[in-house]
């Protein structure tokens, strides 16, 4: 072969078929001969919908080829939440799953591999049409990726390596039929070029709708009997089915290496086009086929004569095959083969039809198989050869039986695949057998099998799939099967694990009868504990075995025995050959007992089990002194045997173990007799001469205490000891001692040892003499949390005792022995070794099995897939009823005059119209009952302003609601002493004073009844300042409540007017009153403190009635009393019907106002398309449209002209519009846009500050009125008026208040028009008032915002924080410019202490290029809700924005009493944390992030024993130390200083999830302290630690509460893609529909005032106006899609004017009649809370004891849910509950101790 084309493995292969799980079922059918097509019943057909119509069509084919369960998945185990899972096109989730299956096929864990490159073809995406749009519920409140990208099938090879974790080329393929060989072909060109070292190829069809047939038409491609019959003289076409199949590739050499299972080579691969050489794009190309079986065949060197298979594309088509077989006939006579009749020719396309984007690769498949395993499967459905095909005399034949296929020893065999697509695109692929694999040496030793899964149910079916695989495959492959489950497996929480030395042992093993074989755990991954037994464990043989069998412990112990022989204690010999009583001797037992400890520490170490605590029993515990580096090997070893030697020496004695307390053996202790050991509660050692312990035989029966001799010639552990002691501690002057790097649970005391205890020699030395305190160090031991003891020595001394202490009995804990209980059978040593391993491993500890495997190359197998644990994931669409189009009309040149605007009609206005009718609703009133007066819990004083001749009737009416009249100084100016009981409007000077006097009066609670709107006076309508004045009044009034402390919190504020509403469609209205009731919506909806309602007032309203009102203390915000009736807005649906000729006319002239904004040219691009070649006319205050647009909208046949005007300069318009009558004639129609955005919220902004709010709206209105006043009549006039006029605006009062006045302007303006027409517009997508900033995209604007650009060049802390190569801003840094933002907009600049709460960081802001960054501000109550959000500099789409943070901040006030800033005493802080630890690496793996030199801080770390009480001591690096002081916090500081809490050795990757609280009392010098308290009650999967941020004196910077991490699984999945913000992407109408409803409602009969729904996510949604009136709102049935009018399109692309077509457009369901939120009582709380978990996580059946995160619940979905909880329940829950209670039973209590639902 050419060096160029090196040869390319197929190493792994994974799939789904028709009639075939997986590739092996796939072969088994192929070699029966088998067909997987289903021909199915009516009864199956219909219940998947298809309709009787259809299946009554005799053209309708009952076939179905798809693969099974393609609406299953299994969502966990790829980290998709259920909702994802349901949205996302199922061919993208199948490909994913396969390809996991694919890399696993080839013996590799994905996790374990990065540079793969994913080639991949998926069919046309059709699931969002069928299911997700018919069913506007399936996506709602999807987070993360949403609707666009789960199914935008471009994304499905990069969607695979983002969540596989491939960093090589990610490519999708689209070349129709022949995609996923054309993939192989990339795939292939991509290894050899050196672009990856594996790739992944495939392809993946489904048919949608699922499980339905086809209909059959002549001359088309479908098979007429639902058969598939490639080759056969009655093939009638093709039948396409639903499959999935996946290739792993990599290089021959670089696989052999490797020793993966090669299961066949590519030679070569070749892609053409047939070009224009056919006769029609859809037919094929005999050249093209040619060309590129030619050019593979020769880029292959391949002789045509060891071909033995061609698997052709051949679909059964009659045009299809023989164009086919001649292009394969032509090409291989031109390579000279000699027409013997040798070459098979199959299609899987019979057995399993055309599997679209996937069939390419199933043909691959089975061409490896072929060569795999030596057969040719027949090929099926012929009957007779198709003689078009002309076979005889060919190289060609159809087999039609399994035909053998045996290798040959003199050339190699070789398959052919070819697949051809739709337009011309061909592949070809030459394959070759696989080189022949050596076979496995047959050494029978103990192995240990592993096995995992992510739930029990998985692990245990996986258990049986591997037994069956053994059985199956016998010896043969049974180490490469070992192999690939340990190196080629991801290791899941649940595992297993069996011992055996066979496949015959492992077979039964691995049965259900053999339970206690297998090893189970769940992963809990606890803390490791070496214990190392002491004198008396060691036997004659023991670790013999071991040490033949396991190098690396035969070189440790060679090693100590060496150096034992050294220090003069020669004892290799001994055990070598020597029997228990040589082995009794001190002398020899001791260093023996160290070497096998140390060798088998070593031994585990090396194996990746690092023990995270030691503990030792009498000369164990200096090996535990070893292990932890407390001495050096040759130090440890020279005092071992001094040791042994001087206690050798000792006088004779014996030792007694007694089955009592030490307590109940204390009478008995004397000078001769004293307590060696206590091992446990009741397992006591006595010490003494032989005769004085042989006198206690008699007094311990007659007590009924058992008791046994310990074989030893000493009284160990007793004063007997005490020259061995003095002894012992000489040999101490030249070793060297340090503090332990590993904490060691000593023996002698029965605790942690102390740095002080391990370098005292004294310490060392008294051990001799005093008791071994066994018991009560296992007892500290365990206490120190979950532990897995692993006894490291002979026998399993330790092991029995730990088993026996209650702890472990209870469960929690688990105590293992490393080797057998005494003298083993041969291979027993390397059992128990490795079983206690697979304890370790199964406990969810990593394990090294490169060592394990003594380096051995890794022999890799096909195994059976992983039990994917699937559940059903589907958006099913709600049945909707079919949707007549309406006729078109023919163009005409001139439109008729537009519809009149008239009053809706009864057929027009109902609560009850269908939900499939209209989007539209307009405003409207309905009666309510009078409410019973629900009394107050004190009476309330009354502050009321109202002018002389109301005070009277109002002051009668108070008192006779019970509410108090709070009395008003006598007016200053008036010369008058007298009180009065009113404030008059003329002294609303007075009126900050009066309400600071009411708040230090302390009359509580507080109504102010603000009645100046009573008035008579009304203003002059075409005076501004007139109109605006009442608003101006009201705007002060709250502006002041809220602000005057004391006042606020409580506080009813009722707003009386005349004339402000409309109730019956005939009333006057005021426009200076219609602009209140907004105003008041929002004056509640900023300051929640405040109760806020406008009560208007009409005639024959008596006191009674007013009084029954005021008393009523949370009604409706808004009503009307008219006599003895009570009404309350609402709105009702407006079915709109479309007229029948255009409104825009031909060559028409249209201004539009705000033409030069995003609105105005999505309007103007409306106007454009309708193909009438309009002038349109775009007004704005540049005149500046961008070039590109004008250039757009001249292309659709527009004229368009820009203009600079103020249309409040009434003459400036008039020259405008006599310019634009003189050049194109009248002005027809108009359309006012122009607007601005809100001045902000109330309380931060005076009322003078809207004057620039108001002007456009109404002053805009006003100049046109009176610029078109005796011009031509009008077409048409539209105000854009806005949903802010019916429900207020927070952070827009004022734009609220002027959209209501245009509501108004169009009901009583004298403008000559057909048409009058107030739009109340809801958010558009991108453009207009929404786009204004950053959070106007959620329809709020923040009170005060503060900005900056952030990018990698411009801060440094970021650049230096990378994952991977991404650069993320840090938690810290958000919470520095939280802190700057807050004191420079709120503090005015003063650097006051500042407390934060409830800090939630819901995604990661990464600078891969610059962004404007936002820190927002509201008020709530005493303190601000903010949040961090970011968008590219300059966007104007919401779609960009981004929120990475919230919280709320306030002012730090310090306790009156403390009389300096707190302080921590350190020297006795310090003298509690007894351990130095080793500093963090700098660029662990064990660390999410890169990081760069601002981060290097650590400079020392003191902790207790338990590491969970730390004190670090941290600074900037030199260079960096000036940079303190430019930062309110220091992100680099901040950041170690909490999350250091992690333990890197202990911990996975978590990263910061909230802080509950953190104040900051100042700036961070250079060098700091940190004291972190870890807390013990952590939830699962989260670290949650109390902290506080110190100077070198011990004074704290900055407290933190709570601060709490969350665990990552995959840490860059919280780099979001750009525009995933839920709220900004889910909010606002899309331009198009926006468009489209104008054009509807300008050819239909309407109201004046129109509503339009809010929309989101694409889809309007109920309208929450008036959320307090139950009368008028219900329970919603499911949304279905309804019509509105849309032009229809001509040739051109324009739309022709005609009776408007009505495409489909989701609507939600009709207008309510009743509240949707359940009444108190009426739906049980545990069922509402139940609901709002659903919504939030997308999971459904939810039990209580399910728990928030493990749901997938983030802090994103628990923003969302809390604030679901505060609107329904009133309740305010901080976000740290969802830790506290975060399965729904404790959350749902929670509420309810709360008073939630009563």
């Amino acid at each position: 072969m050419d060096d160029e084309l090196e040869p390319i493995a197929v190493i792994g292969m994974a799939g789904r078929f028709p009639g075939a799980d997986d590739v092996e079922q796939l072969w088994h059918n192929l070699s029966a001969g088998r067909e997987s097509v289903r021909f199915l019943s009516e009864d199956e057909l219909l219940a998947a919908g298809v309709p009787r119509s259809t299946l009554d069509d005799p053209t309708y084919v009952r076939a179905v080829a798809e693969a099974a369960h393609l609406d299953m998945f299994d969502a966990a185990l790829f980290g998709m939440s259920a909702r994802e899972a349901r949205t996302s096109d199922p061919q993208l989730r199948l490909f994913l799953e396969t390809a996991h299956a694919a890399v696993e096929n080839a013996g590799y864990d994905p996790d374990s591999v990065t540079d793969v490159g994913v080639f991949g073809a998926a069919g046309t995406n059709r699931y969002v049409d069928l299911y997700l749009r018919p069913d506007p519920a399936a996506a709602t409140g999807i987070t993360g990726l949403a609707v666009g990208t789960w199914n935008n099938l471009g994304s499905l090879a990069t969607m695979v390596s983002y969540k596989l974790d491939f960093t090589g080329p990610a490519m999708s393929v689209q070349t129709a039929c022949s995609s996923s060989l054309v993939a192989i072909h990339q795939a292939v060109s991509a290894i050899r070029n050196g672009e990856c070292e594996l790739a992944l190829a495939g392809g993946v069809e489904v048919e949608l709708p699922l499980t339905h047939g086809h209909r059959w038409a002549m001359d088309g491609p479908f098979s007429r009997d639902g058969h598939c019959r490639p080759f056969d003289a009655a093939a009638s076409g093709t039948i396409f089915g639903s499959g999935v199949g996946v290739v792993v590739l990599k290089k021959l050499a670089r696989a052999l290496d490797d020793g993966d299972a090669v299961r066949a080579v590519v030679r070569a691969t070749a892609v053409n086009n047939d070009g224009a050489r056919k006769v029609g794009f859809t037919a094929p190309g005999v050249t093209g086929q040619t060309n590129v079986v030619l050019e593979a065949m020769m880029m292959a060197e391949a002789d045509v004569r060891h071909v033995g298979l061609i698997e052709a594309h051949a679909t059964g088509t009659m045009l299809g095959d023989p164009i086919e077989v001649a292009a394969l006939l032509a090409a291989y006579r031109r390579l000279g083969h000699p027409g013997d009749g040798t070459v098979a020719l199959s299609s899987v396309k019979a057995n399993v039809g055309h599997l679209g984007h996937a069939a390419g690769v199933t043909s691959f498949i089975r061409a490896v198989l072929s060569l795999e395993r030596e057969r040719i499967a027949p090929t099926i459905n012929v009957s007779a050869v198709n003689p078009k095909l002309e076979l005889d005399g060919s190289p060609f034949h159809l087999p039609s039986e399994p035909t053998p296929w045996p290798r040959r020893p003199d050339q190699p065999r070789l398959a052919a695949v070819s697949s051809l697509g739709i337009g011309g695109t061909n592949a070809h692929a030459v394959l070759q057998e696989a080189p022949l694999r050596v076979a496995e040496p047959a050494v029978t030793r103990p192995r240990l099998l592993v096995w995992s899964a992510a739930t029990t149910a998985a692990r245990d079916t996986y258990q049986e799939r591997i037994r069956t695989h053994l059985a199956d495959q016998g010896e043969q492959t049974f180490t490469a099967t070992v192999s690939t489950l340990q190196h080629g497996r991801r290791a899941y929480p649940h595992r297993a694990a069996l011992v055996a030395e066979s496949a015959a042992e492992a077979v039964t093993g691995l049965s259900p009868d053999a339970a206690n074989a297998i090893i189970r755990g769940t992963g809990d991954r606890r803390e490791l504990a070496f214990l190392f037994p002491g004198q008396g464990a060691q036997h004659a043989g023991m670790v013999q075995d071991l040490y033949q069998q396991e190098p690396h412990f035969a070189e440790a112990l060679d090693e100590t025995l060496h150096l034992f022989s050294a220090a003069g204690a020669d004892v290799a010999q001994t055990w070598r050959t020597g029997d228990d009583t040589r082995l009794a001797s001190t002398a020899v037992a001791q260093p023996l007992l160290f070497a096998v400890e140390y060798a088998l520490a070593r031994l585990w170490r090396s194996w990746g089990v690092v023990p995270h605590r030691l503990l030792g029993h009498s000369v164990g515990e200096l090996t535990a002194a070893a292990v932890a580096e407390v001495v050096s090997l040759s130090d440890a070893v020279t005092l071992v045997a001094a040791r042994a030697r001087a206690m050798e020496r000792m006088p004779a004695g014996g030792m007694l173990a007694v089955a009592a307390t030490a307590d109940e053996l204390a009478d008995l202790l004397s000078a001769r007799i004293g307590i060696a050991a206590v091992n446990g509660p009741r397992q006591t050692v006595l010490a003494g001469p032989h005769d004085a312990l042989a006198e206690l035989a008699a007094p311990l029966r007659e007590r009924g205490l058992r008791s046994r001799p310990i074989r030893t010639a000493h009284a160990f552990h007793t004063e007997a000891m005490r020259a061995a002691a003095d002894e012992f501690r000489a040999a101490f002057g030249d070793v060297t001692l340090r503090p332990p790097r590993i904490p060691i649970v000593s023996a002698a005391t029965g605790a942690t040892m102390t740095a002080r205890q391990a370098t005292d020699p004294t310490f060392w030395a008294d051990q001799l003499v005093e008791p071994v305190l066994f018991g009560p160090a296992l007892e500290h031991l365990l206490g120190q949390g979950p532990q897995l003891l692993i006894e490291v020595g002979p026998g399993q001394t330790l092991t029995s005792l730990s088993r026996s202490h209650r702890a472990l009995a209870e469960g929690g804990h688990t105590a293992v022995a490393s080797l057998p209980a005494r003298r083993p059978n041969p291979g027993e040593d390397q059992i128990a070794v490795l079983r206690s391993l697979a304890a370790v491993w199964t406990d969810g500890h990593d394990v090294d099995w490169h060592a394990v495997g003594q380096g051995r190359q890794v022999i890799r197998t096909p195994l059976p897939a992983y039990p994917y644990q699937r559940e059903r994931f589907w958006a099913d669409p709600p049945a909707a009823a079919p949707i007549s189009p309406t006729p078109e009309a023919p163009p005409t040149e001139r439109a008729e005059a537009a519809p009149p605007t008239v009053d809706p009609t009864e057929e027009q206005l109902t609560a009850d119209t269908p939900v499939d009718q209209s989007p539209f609703s307009v405003p409207c009133w309905v009666q309510a009952p009078r409410r019973a007066d629900r009394g107050h819990d004190a009476a309330p004083h009354a502050l009321l302003l109202a002018e002389e001749d109301r005070a009277r009737d109002l002051t009668v009416a108070l008192q006779r609601a019970g509410i108090r009249v709070v009395p008003v100084p006598a007016d200053r100016g008036s010369g008058s002493a007298e009180r009065s009981f009113h404030l008059p409007v003329r002294r609303r000077s007075e009126l900050a004073d009066l309400l600071r006097d009411v708040a230090a009066a302390g009359r509580r609670p507080l109504m102010l009844v603000h009645a100046w709107g009573l008035s008579d006076e009304v203003a002059d309508r075409a005076d501004p300042a007139a109109l605006q004045r009442p608003f101006r009044d009201l705007h002060e009034v709250a502006r002041l409540v809220s602000r005057t402390p004391g006042v606020a919190e409580g506080t009813r504020i009722v707003v009386l007017t005349r004339q402000a509403v409309d109730i019956s469609g005939a009333e006057g209205v005021r426009p200076e009153h219609a602009l209140l009731p907004p105003l008041v919506r929002t004056i509640a909806d900023e300051d929640r403190r405040l109760t806020v309602r406008l009560i208007d007032l009409g005639g024959r309203v008596t006191d009674d009635d007013l009084a029954g009102e005021l008393a009523d203390q949370d009604g409706s915000p808004v009503v009307a009393l008219r006599g003895d009736l009570r009404w309350v807005p609402a709105e009702r649906r407006l079915e709109v019907v479309a007229g029948a000729a255009p409104t825009i006319r031909r060559n028409g002239v249209y201004l539009i106002t705000g033409g030069g904004g995003g609105l105005g040219i999505e309007v103007a691009r409306g106007l454009a398309r309708t193909g009438q070649q309009p002038i349109l006319v775009l007004v704005g205050r540049t005149g500046s449209v961008p070039d590109d647009v004008v250039d757009e909208l001249g292309a659709l046949g527009a004229t368009v002209r820009a203009h600079g005007c103020d249309i409040t300069d009434t003459a400036a318009l008039g020259r405008l519009v006599d310019e634009v009558t003189q050049r194109w004639g009248p002005v027809n129609g108009v359309l006012h846009l122009a607007g601005r955005i809100g001045s902000g919220t109330i309380q931060f902004t005076g009322a003078a500050d809207s004057e620039a709010t108001f002007a456009p709206k109404m002053a805009g209105a006003l100049s046109i009125e009176t610029v078109f006043a005796g011009r031509q009549r009008l077409d048409f006039l539209v105000c854009f008026s806005s949903r802010a006029a019916l429900e207020g605006q927070v952070g827009g009062a004022d734009y609220a208040a002027a959209n209501a006045y245009l509501d108004t302007f169009v009901r009583d303006t004298p403008l000559a028009a057909d048409r009058l027409l107030s739009i109340d517009w809801p958010a558009w997508h991108g453009v207009g008032m929404a786009a204004g900033g950053m959070l106007r995209s959620a329809g709020r604007a923040p009170a005060r915002r503060w900005q900056t650009v952030l990018s990698a060049e411009n801060d440094p802390v970021t650049d230096e924080h990378r994952l991977g190569t991404v650069p993320v801003v840090p938690g810290t840094r958000h919470l520095d410019l939280v802190v700057e933002a807050f004191r420079a907009e709120i503090l005015d600049g003063a650097e006051e202490p500042v407390r934060l709460t409830d800090v939630v960081f819901q995604r990661m802001l990464e600078l891969t290029s610059p962004r404007r960054v936002e820190v927002a501000f509201n008020p709530e109550g005493e303190s601000w809700a903010f949040s961090v959000s970011s968008a590219p500099p300059t966007t104007s789409s919401p779609t960009d924005v981004q929120t990475h943070v919230r919280g709320r901040i306030a002012a730090w006030r310090p306790d009156p009493d403390a009389t300096a800033p707190r302080r921590v005493d350190l020297p006795a802080l310090r003298a509690t944390l007894t351990e130095h630890r080793p500093l963090p690496p700098f660029g662990s793996d064990r660390q999410a992030f890169t990081l760069g030199p601002r981060w290097r801080t650590y400079h020392q770390v003191q902790a207790d024993p338990a590491g969970d009480n730390q004190l670090l001591i941290l600074a900037l690096p030199e260079d960096y130390q000036d940079e303190a002081r430019r930062h309110a916090v220091h992100p680099t500081l901040m950041d170690a200083a909490t999350t250091s809490v992690r333990d890197l050795d202990r911990d996975d990757i978590h990263v910061p999830f909230m802080y509950r609280s953190a104040v900051v009392h100042g700036r961070l010098p250079g060098r700091i302290l940190s004291h972190i308290r870890r807390r013990p009650d952590a939830p699962a999967n989260s670290i949650v630690a109390d902290l506080d941020v110190l100077d070198e004196d011990g004074t704290v910077l900055v407290e933190v509460r709570g601060f709490t991490m969350r665990r990552a699984v995959d840490p860059a999945a919280l780099v979001s893609p750009r525009g995933t913000d839920e709220t900004a992407e889910s909010v606002g109408i899309p331009p198009e529909v926006g468009v489209d409803l104008l054009m509807a409602l300008l050819t239909a009969r309407t109201p004046r005032q129109v509503a339009v729904l809010r929309f989101r996510g694409g889809r309007p949604e109920p309208s929450s106006s008036d959320a307090g009136t139950t009368q008028v709102r219900q329970v919603a049935p499911a949304p279905r899609p309804v019509s509105v009018p849309r032009p229809p399109v001509s040739a051109n692309g324009r739309h022709e004017p005609s009776t408007m077509a009505a495409p489909a457009v989701p609507v939600p369901p009709p207008m309510p009649t009743a509240d949707p939120t359940p009444a108190p009582g009426t739906v049980e709380l545990a069922d509402q809370v139940r609901e709002l978990w659903t919504a939030a996580t997308g999971v459904a059946d939810l039990s209580d004891d399910q728990d928030f995160f493990a749901l997938g619940g983030d802090s994103l979905i628990a923003v969302e849910l809390m604030s679901q909880v505060r609107d329904r329940f009133g309740v305010d829950l901080s976000i740290g509950a969802i830790f506290d209670y975060s399965t729904l039973g404790s959350f749902t209590e929670e509420l309810r101790r709360l008073g939630a639902g009563r």
